[in-house]
């Protein structure tokens, strides 16, 4: 995950969920903590793909304000990761990026909740959040607040299907598995009472 080689460690997630499926041993923490990755490793993915296409400027159109599609979507994307819970410093360092792209299209209120997230984990667990700025994060909050925490293009949801990775709205169907995290938008193909196709070991109810 540090050298974002994302493909890999999707590989190494996918054969630790299934041989720990088909194992005679069972730790519902270390298959959670896998189903988790499994799903932050395709946002992950998914983030610096968008935020690549936008760094191309013939690529796509933009709107009145000069943000384009891809820039908004792998935004929201890298703030619903900020959700999940991953180890502290890379929860850290999803929380610090969902800032800063957050502030760049004009999310202030968006932002400033990561700022105050960071803020909390500091008071909790100062080692958790050593590899940030904390100054630079200050004069950033100050920043959303001259600007009223206005947000541009709020948020849809912090909760993405674990197969399409589709936003789940409010009022959106749902699957989710007996066993683990895991979560389905009905659409996604899936019926009640089968597999999970995550941990491999659920039902979906």
């Amino acid at each position: 995950v540090e050298a974002g080689n994302f493909d890999e460690a999707l590989k190494v997630c996918n054969g630790a969920l299934r041989a720990h499926a088909t194992g005679s041993v069972r730790d519902a923490e270390v298959m959670t903590v896998l189903v988790w990755y499994h799903v932050a490793v395709r946002i992950m993915k998914r983030v610096v793909d968008l935020m690549r296409q936008q760094a191309d400027p013939g690529a796509q159109a933009v709107d009145a304000a000069g943000v384009s599609q891809s820039k908004r979507v792998g935004t929201h994307y890298a703030t619903a990761l900020t959700s999940i819970p991953l180890r502290p410093e890379h929860w850290a360092r999803a929380v610090r990026a969902a800032v800063d792209y957050n502030v760049a299209i004009r999310n202030y209120g968006v932002g400033a909740r990561g700022i105050e997230m960071i803020r909390r984990k500091a008071q909790e667990d100062p080692s958790a959040v050593r590899a940030v700025d904390i100054t630079a994060l200050e004069r950033t909050y100050a920043q959303c607040s001259s600007n009223r925490f206005a947000n541009a293009y709020p948020q849809p949801s912090m909760s993405v299907c674990f197969h399409t990775l589709n936003f789940i709205g409010p009022a959106s169907v749902t699957l989710k598995c007996s066993v683990c995290p895991a979560i389905f938008l009905a659409a996604a193909g899936y019926n009640r009472t089968q597999r999970c196709p995550c941990c491999h070991l659920g039902v979906l109810m």
